[in-house]
């Protein structure tokens, strides 16, 4: 999601743009689970609920069916806004973890190509005092002795060529 071009400028532009989609998609999913939590209301139900005892009507007949029915339909509305609700709050969630992502980066993005530079030239560093006769270690954890060096590449042995990615 967060699209990057070398030029500098052109980087924070994009960065910027991708920080304002997720904070719309952020405060779409929020508005979206508020009216999830506020739909489950209805209103009748509730004032039957206080004013008998647990909430429940008694007997039997024609309107305390259709009380029993809309209770049960309010249930599963309840249910099936609950399991929507989870979606949406797990997606709000990412949305606001790839955001704070995208915040860090924007803020630290000349620390962290400082730090990329000074590991660069650490390795350069490195690199240039490198001889024949050191002994370097290679992938792997193997020690070799450099017999030949040039300014891309030290040679090993006869046959051994290694490039300072490789090191």
């Amino acid at each position: 999601m967060l699209n990057f071009i070398l030029n500098p400028e052109t980087k924070v532009f994009y960065m910027q743009n991708d920080i304002q989609q997720l904070e719309a998609l952020r405060d779409e999913l929020q508005a979206r689970l508020n009216r999830l939590s506020a739909s489950n209301k209805d209103t009748h139900l509730d004032s039957v609920q206080k004013s008998f005892h647990m909430g429940m009507v008694g007997g039997s007949g024609r309107n305390t069916a259709s009380l029993n029915k809309r209770r049960a339909r309010n249930l599963d509305k309840t249910i099936d806004n609950a399991v929507i609700f989870c979606r949406v709050d797990a997606e709000l969630r990412e949305v606001e973890r790839k955001l704070a992502a995208a915040i860090y980066q924007r803020d630290n993005a000349d620390t962290i190509a400082a730090k990329k530079e000074r590991k660069i030239a650490i390795l350069i560093g490195y690199w240039n005092q490198i001889k024949a006769g050191d002994t370097v270690v290679i992938p792997f954890g193997n020690e070799v002795t450099v017999t030949k060096k040039n300014t891309k590449s030290i040679m090993t042995g006869p046959e051994c060529k290694w490039t300072a990615a490789d090191i």
